[in-house]
């Protein structure tokens, strides 16, 4: 790609977070930062106390073996509630993190030494302070002294600014968002120790200077270190700190403004991804019980406005039945303040938190999704809202179609914020809770090898031309030359859209629902060599006829106005980051420009 080409591409991301980049990475590699500034040393606990009242109204059952979760999946502990992770070794392998006694500034983000720093952080982000102290409400024996020495212990090991886990003021913000929700969950925020509240005041310290950065990626930073810093400094001038209250309205105010520019009108996110909607969600959710529960004054309504229409989209994505959803953009396993006993695959906690907070009415009835409510207190309203029928959010590029036991999703190009993932076209479609066409996921963003299949066309249902992705890739987490879709239709019989790549290569997509199933005509040209069409299939004992593949009830059949060749292909799926698992993939191939037909059907 030329050097023309490569500015052109970095300029769709908007000069002026442009600026905002540079000038972080400047003021990082002069020291100029006032985050590299931090003189302090974190303090020694006790830092929560059991609740006064017992006004709590739910008794955790989850299995204290597992108090640890890894990217969505319990990790079984040795020993008991007394032994801490060891926060500098890799969770599965052991192995340790060679430069955690370095200051942060000096640590790289992809380092094959190291691996995957994400795996670094996840315990690090403190999600088993919210679990420990459901213990402690509950009155788990040492579930106090655990939490306690376990927050200590970090504090030992992770001295201000040193090692890996000071590195991303997101993750600070975490740390941040975990310890506020447990004085909730304990009744300790009117009288919280001044061992919390100094170490939440050090963590604000190193988020507020940079949050210039965070704003600049249009993606869950801004949000993430908004909401930490709008909870974390009420609480701190709930106690009279000093700098409380200007870091709490630092906060509302990025929360209000993120929500307006990065929340479209249909309600999709700037990220296009499922899994980072929900993360934005519940980090908007908790802020605003924070606040209400804090007797602040309400966000502006446009926000609120706007947490309604993504709180819709989240509700035309998620099934009923099992609480999936697809598998759709980029999903690094982030999920905060779990309070439900629900798995991480599991949306319906989050989205019934979201519809009672901005929609006011319920998503679903009765069931463990609504513990976390319960948790917070929060009332539960009569009134249900039921998703169904069809649904073009048009501004984001999405398409849907569903009732209760179906669920039809379309991608199409519609690319305000940068893409992470070349799925243009990609069709999700389940029946009945299994996700008989699904999405590749994400699996790691450290290994190049990975992050280029599960990111790039192969992992997704849609065409591949001439062996190259839809668009060129300019860096880890960049496209370029984002194409716009056209003739894009949506109905509660099908779907519709088209686009027309950077090389002149178009690929029309039309999808049509059957009583039994559903049938997808493919248009193609414009390619040189060959044209690729891939159908991610659910494990199980596929087999391949002359045009046909088919388990049990299930049958794909394929014909075309142009020779084809079918073959049943091993492709790659992740559902949990850093976790993948082998899948059964259809390929169609031609050689020329034409029409090819899928025709799914399942016998009742």
């Amino acid at each position: 790609m030329s050097t023309v080409e490569r500015l052109l591409g970095y300029s769709r991301l908007g000069w002026l977070n442009i600026a905002k980049v540079l000038r972080y990475r400047a003021s990082i590699k002069w020291r100029l930062s006032a985050a590299q500034r931090i003189k302090a040393q974190l303090p020694c606990g006790p830092y929560f106390s059991a609740p006064t009242s017992n006004s709590q109204r739910v008794k955790t059952s989850f299995a204290w073996e597992n108090v640890l979760v890894f990217f969505g999946k319990p990790v079984r502990r040795v020993g008991d509630l007394t032994s801490p992770p060891a926060w500098h070794k890799h969770p599965l392998s052991g192995s340790p993190f060679s430069n955690h006694d370095r200051p942060w500034w000096t640590i790289t983000d992809f380092d094959n030494r190291n691996g995957d720093i994400k795996a670094y952080w996840e315990f690090s982000r403190m999600g088993w302070v919210t679990y420990l102290a459901q213990g402690v409400a509950s009155e788990v024996p040492g579930a106090l002294q655990a939490l306690n020495l376990w927050i200590e212990d970090w504090c030992v090991h992770n001295p201000v600014n040193i090692g890996p886990n000071w590195k991303c003021g997101q993750e600070a913000s975490f740390r941040v968002l975990h310890l506020c929700a447990a004085t909730l969950l304990l009744d300790n925020r009117e009288h919280a120790s001044k061992a919390l509240l100094e170490l939440i005041k050090i963590h604000l310290e190193r988020i507020a200077p940079t949050t210039g950065y965070a704003l600049a990626q249009d993606n869950n930073h801004g949000t993430s270190e908004a909401a930490a810093l709008y909870v974390g400094g009420s609480l701190l001038q709930r106690h009279g700190h000093r700098r409380g209250e200007a870091l709490r309205y630092k906060g509302q105010l990025m929360l209000e403004e993120r929500a307006k520019s990065l929340i479209a009108d249909d309600g999709t996110f700037s990220q296009y991804s499922v899994n980072y909607h929900r993360l934005m969600l519940d980090t908007y959710s908790f802020a605003e019980h924070w606040r209400s529960v804090s007797g602040h004054a309400p966000f502006k309504p446009t926000t609120y406005d706007r947490l309604r229409r993504a709180t819709d989209w989240l509700a035309a994505m998620v099934m009923e039945s099992s609480g999936d959803a697809p598998n759709i953009g980029a999903n690094d396993g982030a999920h905060i303040i779990n309070l439900s006993a629900c798995d991480y695959r599991d949306f319906r906690p989050s989205l019934q938190l979201a519809s009672v907070l901005f929609r006011h009415a319920r998503a679903f009835g009765e069931g463990s999704w609504n513990l976390g409510i319960h948790w917070l207190n929060i009332a539960i309203p009569e009134r249900r809202i039921v998703p169904g029928g069809s649904t073009l959010m048009d501004d984001g590029g999405f398409s849907t179609c569903r009732d209760a036991n179906h669920l039809l999703v379309l991608r199409f190009a519609r690319f305000s914020f940068r893409p992470s993932q070349a799925d243009i076209l990609h069709l999700d479609y389940w029946h009945n809770g299994q996700n008989l066409l699904g999405d590749g996921g994400t699996f790691s963003y450290n290994d190049a090898q990975w992050s280029d299949y599960f990111s790039g066309v192969k992992a997704h249902n849609t065409a591949e031309f001439d062996d190259r992705d839809q668009m060129p890739r300019l860096s880890r987490f960049l496209y370029g030359r984002w194409p716009n879709s056209y003739n894009v239709s949506s109905s509660a019989d099908g779907m519709a859209a088209s686009y027309t790549d950077y090389k002149g290569c178009s690929h029309s997509r039309r999808v049509s629902q059957l009583s039994d199933g559903l049938k997808v005509v493919d248009t193609l040209s414009g390619f040189k060599s060959c044209a690729r069409l891939r159908w991610r299939l659910p494990p199980g004992d596929w087999m391949l006829g002359a045009d046909t593949v088919s388990c049990g009830s299930v049958r794909y059949a394929f014909e075309a106005d142009v020779e084809f060749t079918l073959v049943l292909e091993q492709g790659w799926a992740s559902t949990h980051y850093l976790q993948r698992h082998a899948v059964p993939v259809i390929e169609v191939a031609v050689r020329a420009p034409g029409n090819v037909t899928m025709t799914l059907s399942i016998e009742s």
